[in-house]
């Protein structure tokens, strides 16, 4: 390239926006890879992570030839805001957004920038960015990926692109304009957060459980990189956060065990000083007790199970491909084979006959497992509304079963459907206790200091969402009058004209404010910037 062209990557989001948020400072993958990807290549590049840090170079962005965003679904309207924003100013970048929300929402994300980048970002961004450059004779339309408006005003869809093969290229935290640290994160945030970096060892899933987003958007392909290129990842993410945490975010880190085994023995050769890492795999992994002991000597201190249900006929459902009686099998190899990792067990509660079962049977569960659980994570099956409309697409349940469309709330946290069986207050509230009941102290572990300290902070780190919750389960029961018989069953009929909210005002903030400038002649923006949402025609 003649001459480099300056990118600005935002990945949108905030210290406190979900669970994991308020618990860690987040260096997410998303963002940190395509400004890797785009720096390798040529660009001039500035990684802005809000989630670790809300302070960004507007001088720089406002200066630059092209704006990326990146946004997660409850991150999506502070993506807006931003992009809104930025296109009131002269002569601004060109706006393009990526990642999960984008992908499922094209057609809402598109009235806030020029072009949306679906799934794998980093190539169509590529070939996106020399087009408009002009180093490059193809045409926009020739990029697979893209979602766009044609001159006409119609949304163009290029064909979906083909999985990408060559994912190991190495990660640049040099990038980043701004990391806080954790003093530096208290006095920002006011909040004790803990450094929590990502690095990546394989891409894709050969699975197809129906609620999970990551096959949708990484494919069913499993791809892996060389174990050189992923400690050299470790090494600069350690240097830059000088604390010993972090995670995969690999949607499974062992589907190829043995190629997982051979970064392991290279992680422990090199004796990576980030030894306290989570990752993600399913049960059947513990069938191989060597890659367990191997997980344990290389600093795996805590993996993540996809338990999903303890209904067989809800993870028949969910196409999971496991059974109740595998589950405790898992558990108790691992009792056996005397490993220390400690388990992060994950649980979908979807709309089944009797939901309200299925967390009790969640909490026994714990009552059982306790001491080798780091911790429960439960949430409500999540879906993304417009999929069946638009792209014909399978959707988990129809339009009409939401509840809103308000994007702020779409963190996992929140009931966002009315449930089939059991009015959507009486099922988040129960959630909601559930949730306090698992991060509490069982009488057996009332000596054990290190357990007792890691479940107050969760539920010191949770106190706001906790709060908020009580807040939605009273604008549930507003919303939910009228559509349940006595029995507590829905009323199917009467969702048929029921007008969805694209705002949801609980009188509590669910996004901090960015102070965003304005140029001279220009009003100062307006605080939430973006327009609201419509269902398209």
């Amino acid at each position: 390239m003649p001459t480099k062209k300056r990118v600005a990557v935002i990945e949108a989001g905030q210290p406190d926006a979900d669970s994991l948020a308020s618990l860690f400072i987040l260096l997410g993958y998303g963002g940190m890879s395509i400004s890797s990807y785009l720096h390798h290549n040529g660009y001039e590049v500035k990684y802005f992570p809000m989630f670790t840090s809300l302070k960004l170079d507007w001088k720089y962005i406002l200066s630059s030839h092209y704006l990326l965003i990146s946004t997660m679904v409850h991150t999506a309207k502070l993506g807006y805001e931003i992009a809104d924003a930025v296109r009131q100013h002269p002569n601004p970048p060109v706006i393009i957004f990526g990642g999960p929300h984008p992908t499922c929402e094209p057609e809402d994300t598109l009235k806030h920038c020029d072009f949306v980048a679906t799934n794998e970002g980093e190539e169509t961004s590529l070939e996106l960015l020399r087009i408009l450059d002009g180093v490059s004779d193809r045409k926009i339309e020739d990029v697979h990926g893209l979602v766009y408006r044609g001159a006409d005003g119609r949304t163009v869809y290029t064909p979906r692109r083909a999985v990408m093969t060559e994912i190991d290229f190495r990660l640049e935290p040099s990038l980043i304009h701004h990391y806080p640290g954790i003093l530096g994160n208290l006095l920002q945030t006011g909040s004790l957060r803990f450094p929590f970096p990502v690095v990546q060892f394989s891409r894709g899933c050969p699975f197809s459980c129906t609620f999970c987003l990551g096959a949708r958007q990484l494919g069913h392909k499993y791809r892996t990189r060389e174990p050189q290129s992923v400690l050299a990842d470790l090494t600069k993410l350690h240097q830059l956060t000088e604390f010993p945490y972090g995670m995969f975010h690999d949607n499974d880190v062992a589907i190829r065990r043995e190629e997982t085994k051979q970064l392991l023995r290279a992680m422990i050769a090199a004796k990576v000083k980030l030894n306290r890492l989570s990752a993600f795999t399913r049960i059947d992994s513990t069938k191989d007790e060597e890659l367990w002991h191997l997980f344990d000597a290389a600093g795996i201190a805590n993996v993540f199970f996809g338990v999903e249900s303890l209904n067989q006929e809800s993870l028949d459902d969910f196409k999971k491909k496991t059974t109740v009686g595998g589950i405790h099998e898992a558990l108790a190899r691992l009792d056996r084979y005397k490993v220390k990792t400690k388990i992060v067990a994950s649980f979908v509660v979807g709309d089944t006959d009797d939901p309200l079962k299925e967390m009790a049977l969640i909490r026994d569960f714990w009552r059982q497992y306790y001491a080798r659980l780091q911790r429960v994570v439960i949430q409500p099956l999540m879906e993304y509304p417009f999929q069946q409309k638009l792209r014909n697409q399978h959707q988990l349940y129809p339009d009409e079963q939401f509840i809103h469309y308000d994007w702020d709330f779409y963190a996992g946290d929140y009931l966002v459907f009315y449930p089939k069986a059991v009015p959507p207050s009486v099922f988040q509230e129960e959630l909601r206790k559930t949730f306090l009941f698992l991060h509490g102290v069982p009488e057996e572990a009332r000596r054990d200091m290190g357990y007792r300290m890691s479940q107050a902070l969760i539920r010191y780190t949770h106190r706001g969402k906790n709060r908020n919750l009580e807040r939605y389960v009273a604008y549930l029961k507003t919303a939910e009058q009228g559509k349940y018989d006595r029995s507590g069953a829905l009323r199917r009929e009467t969702l048929v004209n029921d007008v969805k909210p694209w705002t949801v005002d609980l009188g509590i903030p669910t996004r901090r404010k960015v102070r965003i400038p304005a140029r001279a002649g220009l009003a100062p923006v307006r605080w939430p910037a973006a327009a609201e949402g419509r269902l398209p025609a």
